[in-house]
């Protein structure tokens, strides 16, 4: 900064010092001594825009820096979070053992049923308070009642169990 006013200064002082013998020298010497003079003027304004610049440039500098971290910050938020990418696939898991167990609960249901129903067809039922012709229908019949009567108790106890409504499902 200070070379540019020397220079100035000297070129000023060197044209100032100039022994002027006519008039033309003189205006000569006028115009370049104004040239001078504006040249200073003017290298003292582009010498205040290029720190004005740099303060603009500093700050423009800045505030991109905090773009920069402020968006990877961003970047980092949209990524797939892993933890949570784990929690989902677990649930999916999860709820697919769910159904796949109360498929088998209907199952295991439903095979009851059809048994209790080989031995006692629905809305038939069977009286074992009667004659028998011979013992061995009565031993029969018991063992059928009470493998009847067992089924029956796993079957309610089995709903009872998983909270099905036995109403609902007969």
């Amino acid at each position: 900064m200070d070379k540019e006013k020397d220079f100035l200064n000297t070129c000023f002082n060197t044209v100032a010092s100039l022994k002027v013998t006519n008039e033309s020298q003189e205006i000569a010497k006028e115009v370049v001594l104004n040239e001078v003079k504006r040249l200073e003027k003017e290298n003292k304004i582009l010498k205040e825009n290029a720190e004005n610049n740099d303060k603009v440039v500093d700050k423009v500098n800045w505030e991109n820096m905090l773009l920069k971290k402020e968006n990877q910050k961003l970047k980092e938020q949209s990524k797939p979070n892993y933890y949570e990418k784990g929690l989902e696939d677990t649930l999916k898991e999860y709820q697919q053992e769910m159904n796949k167990i109360a498929n088998q609960q209907k199952e295991f249901i439903k095979y009851l049923e059809d048994k209790i129903n080989t031995i006692e067809p629905k809305g038939t039922g069977i009286n074992y308070c009667c004659e028998y012709d011979s013992e061995e229908d009565y031993v029969n019949a018991m063992q059928e009642m009470k493998k009847l009567d067992t089924l029956k108790e796993i079957l309610q106890k089995y709903k009872e169990i998983i909270g099905e409504d036995n109403e609902n499902n007969n």
